[in-house]
This record gives C-alpha cells, structure tokens and sequence, in this order.
C-alpha cells in the first residue's frame, strides 16, 4: 500500500484541470509531490466506487473533492463557492402516493448507523478554518428541472446546493477512515431548467480561483 499526502477528486476533467491550472501545479496524472488525482465520472455509483477503490490501496491524510453544484439558496448565486459540511442522499428511498419516504423512514438504514448523524454525513474534519460559507447539500441521481418537484423536494431538505455525487464522497471517505473536505462552485440556481443561464465556465473559475487563494487552509490538516 502506498503512502501520499492528498488525493483530489472531481467527477470531470474541466472541474479538476480549472483548480490544478490555478495551483500552478499543470495537469498531469500526479499533480505533485504527495498529490494525487482522480477523475471518477458522473454520479453516485462512480463515485463510490472509484473513491473506495484508490482508499484501499493509498493512504492520504486528506481527500478533497472539487466540484459544481446547483443552488437553492438566494445567498448562494452563480460563481459563489462554498464548502459542504453536510450531505446526504435526497432522492434515495421511496415514493408513496407523492410523499417521498427515505432509507431511513422506510427503516432500511439506520439514520445514526456510523458514518451517518441524523440520517446525514457530517465528516468532522469539514469546515476547519474556514473563512468562506460553509453549507448543507443534498446529493441525487437526477438533477431537478420541474418547479412542483423543486418546491416540494427543497421544503423537504432544507438544503443550500445540490450535486450528484458529495455524499457518495464522504461515505466513501468517511467508511475508509480518511479525513474529507468537499468545495463546490455553484453554475445555476435549481430552477425549471434552463440549460442557457447555467454558468458553468464561470463557476470553474471560480472554484480554480478559489483553490489558488485559499490552497494552504484547503490542504491543512
């Protein structure tokens, strides 16, 4: 098993590419000394798996996951990053007669089974010294586009942004015993969609920016 120090995660190659530029550090299969990369796809599955697959065979001190994200919050505009502190699987459960039951109201999980808190995963290590917005997320399978379902589900949650694979990170992380950080640069409200208002060259870089100015906070343990 071999020994690095960090190991960045993003689930394209622009999101990765737009933080390592802006590092200084160029792209290449190794960022740098102690430096990992993996790009792991889209979504929750591969997600996990690619995470959980490196964390078998590496041993990092830290894991940061760079990202976009949709946002639910007024606060939060496109182009604002921010790191997630809380996540979870919003969408994973069943619907009964329009009322959504999760894993856990189902009693198919336990909400305070480790790694989760309250049906949550909360990584200890997240938000430390930060001195940028710290916000809950959800994580889902299929982005939201319809406004009936952007209402009920965001009364529901009670959340700040939305991605497709946070959660699988941390749990991934969390289950591996390796300490996780996640930063997301938001590129669109959730709203009905709208695929010409998304901000996604803007939003990356914002979170390479982001990197660039906040890199020894970000990587300190």
């Amino acid at each position: 098993m071999s020994a690095q120090d960090v190991l960045l995660v993003a689930a394209t190659l622009p999101e990765l590419k737009s933080c390592l530029s802006s590092a200084e550090d160029g792209y290449r299969p190794n960022a740098g000394p102690g430096i990992d990369t993996l790009v792991t796809g889209v979504g929750c599955t591969a997600t996990a798996y690619h995470v959980g697959r490196i964390l078998s065979t590496n041993r990092y001190r830290l894991a940061i996951h760079l990202g976009l994200a949709g946002s639910f919050d007024p606060a939060l505009p496109p182009g604002t990053v921010a790191e997630v502190v809380s996540d979870g699987f919003g969408d994973l459960g069943a619907d009964d007669h329009g009322r959504f039951l999760s894993v856990f109201d189902l009693h198919l999980a336990d909400p305070d089974g480790f790694p989760f808190q309250a049906g949550l995963l909360c990584p200890a290590y997240a938000g430390k010294d930060a001195s940028w917005p710290c916000v809950s997320a959800t994580t889902v399978q299929t982005a939201h586009g319809e406004a009936e379902q952007i209402r009920r589900f965001a009364e529901r949650q009670q959340v700040a942004l939305e991605s497709m694979e946070g959660a699988a990170f941390f749990y991934a992380c969390m289950l591996s015993g390796v300490p996780c950080r996640q930063f997301r640069a938001v590129s669109n409200w959730v709203e009905p969609r709208r695929r010409e208002n998304w901000k996604i060259p803007e939003a990356l870089d914002a979170l390479g920016r982001f990197v660039a100015e906040n890199r020894e906070l970000i990587f300190r343990t």
